[in-house]
């Protein structure tokens, strides 16, 4: 199958920019920023972007990618900090800026650019950076400037790189999804060939080799995550193996329990089991009001009490199963790329007893490739209610 590597220097909105591509029908695929580009390299891939980051690329020690990634042939996009990695790979020189560049800029392409294919010859764009490009550097022409006078794009005049100091996959720019198909599609001519009927059939596959003679336990709270994680894992595997928990926190609203227990078993499952801890949840958060140390309390309870049933009902062991999306993982700071900001933490992500059941390959985690969006369009074809 096509697809775009997306390679990821710890921006905030990298996600926003595998979902984009996503949602016109080309898969794409998240690497680290500083990865070694040999090991993604395989069959499908017909171009590379490169990430926004929140470092400075002229600070020592900012993440850079493997020099193979532009000797490799492929069309690279760089974006913002991206396009500061490949100006610099090209001999060119970013700085700091005096003040801060946020919010919307007015852009204008000077001519005709298969990037900027059917897009208006000026447009709103949107900018977040503090360091500027003060020399583009051998091979490159300017194809775009910002109102401000500040290079807002980029090509080499003889490789297939391409570089914008704007942002195209916010919503805030205007025709950004416009530049990045043409960037995908266009330029780098990937097919579009993404469905999650397909994404169903892979991933119930890779779950049925994971799990092969054992069974799993999934942590269900009845909502959209978790529901359409059982739904997906009841899909693939036989479903006496596939055990749903569903632990009463005692933080739930009135009779919301209850509501969720009877919304569960229209999933058709063999093994649904109802825990009351109210009393293990409670007692540990008493007197705590910083949320983060909050969050990551109940993630390990939640694990403590998890393995204390399990091994009351299931002797032999389990694999644990999570509905963790791939937005959880980059707001917890465990994104792919080693510059990944936390955001704020969840409970079944950053915790170290969650971190110890990944590390070990013991955690099942359906969804962690997916965006929000896509798990509740998978929902509706799981046959999961959208309420």
């Amino acid at each position: 199958m096509d697809r775009i590597l997306i390679l990821d220097f710890g921006g905030q909105t990298t996600q926003l920019i595998g979902r984009r591509i996503r949602d016109f029908g080309v898969y794409s695929e998240i690497a680290p920023g500083d990865a070694d580009i040999s090991e993604y390299l395989h069959e499908g891939v017909k171009g590379i972007i490169l990430s926004g980051s929140p470092e400075s690329s002229w600070k020592q020690g900012s993440p850079e990618p493997d020099k193979a990634v532009f000797a490799c042939g492929l069309p690279v996009l760089g974006i913002c900090y991206g396009f500061h990695r490949l100006t610099i790979a090209g001999g060119g020189e970013v700085q700091p800026m005096p003040h801060m560049e946020y919010g919307r800029s007015a852009v204008r392409h000077l001519g005709a650019n298969p990037l900027f294919q059917g897009i208006p010859k000026e447009f709103l764009s949107w900018m977040s950076h503090g360091d500027s490009i003060t020399s583009l550097g051998s091979g490159y022409e300017l194809i775009a400037e910002s109102e401000n006078g500040i290079p807002a794009a980029a090509a080499h005049i003889s490789k297939p790189f391409w570089g914008v100091q704007f942002h195209p996959e916010v919503s805030h720019c205007e025709f950004g999804v416009n530049l990045l198909e043409n960037f995908a599609c266009g330029i780098c001519a990937a097919e579009k060939q993404w469905t999650l009927e397909q994404y169903i059939e892979q991933e119930s596959a890779a779950l049925r080799v994971k799990a092969a003679g054992r069974n799993v336990l999934l942590l269900i709270s009845g909502g959209v995550d978790s529901t359409v994680a059982a739904a997906l894992l009841l899909n693939a595997l036989p479903r006496n193996s596939v055990w749903l928990m569903y632990i009463d926190t005692g933080m739930m609203r009135k009779g919301e329990s209850e509501e969720v227990a009877e919304n569960l078993k229209t999933l058709g499952a063999e093994n649904l089991l109802l825990i009351d801890a109210k009393k293990r949840f409670l007692e540990p958060l008493e007197g705590v009001s910083d949320p983060e140390k909050k969050r990551k309390i109940i993630g390990d309870v939640f694990i403590q009490v998890q393995e204390q049933e399990v091994a009351k009902l299931l002797p032999g062991g389990c694999l644990l199963a999570q509905g963790t999306l791939y937005t959880d993982l980059i707001e917890s700071g465990q994104g792919v790329g080693s510059k990944a900001q936390v955001i704020k933490s969840h409970h079944n992500v950053g915790t170290p007893l969650v971190q110890a059941k990944r590390k070990a390959g013991d955690l099942i985690e359906p969804l962690d490739k997916l965006y929000k969006d896509e798990v509740r369009r998978l929902g509706e074809l799981l046959g999961v209610s959208p309420d």
